[in-house]
C-alpha cells in the first residue's frame, strides 16, 4: 500500500486540479480518499457508458473506490474552481490497497 498527501490553496491556479486519469499503475482493489477542507468534485466517467457522475468531497469526508475493475471502468478527476469562486485550503489523503 502506499499513501499521498496533496495539499490544495491559493498558490494553485484555480484551487488546483488533477486531470482525468487512472490509478492502474498497480492492481488497486482499494483505493480511499479522505477530504479536508474546502469542498471539490470528484468527477467519474464510466468508459462503457461514457456518463459522468461527481461526487461531493465534503469536509471530513470519506470516498472509497472499490474492486480491482473500478480502475479499468472508470476514470476520475478534480477540475480547477470556477474563476470566480473563492479557493481555500483542503487536504486530501489518498490510501491504495492491493
Amino acid at each position: 500500500s502506499s499513501a499521498v498527501d496533496i495539499v490544495y490553496d491559493a498558490s494553485f491556479a484555480r484551487g488546483g486540479s488533477i486531470s482525468r486519469h487512472r490509478d492502474d499503475e498497480e492492481n488497486w482493489g482499494l483505493i480511499f480518499i479522505f477530504s479536508l477542507g474546502q469542498t471539490r468534485y470528484l468527477r467519474l466517467r464510466c468508459d462503457n457508458s461514457g456518463a459522468w457522475t461527481n461526487v461531493a468531497l465534503l469536509h471530513n469526508s470519506l470516498v472509497v473506490m472499490y474492486g480491482a475493475s473500478f480502475q479499468k471502468r472508470y476514470t476520475h478527476q478534480i477540475d480547477k474552481l470556477h474563476p470566480e469562486e473563492p479557493i481555500g485550503v483542503r487536504l486530501s489523503l489518498n490510501v491504495r490497497y492491493t
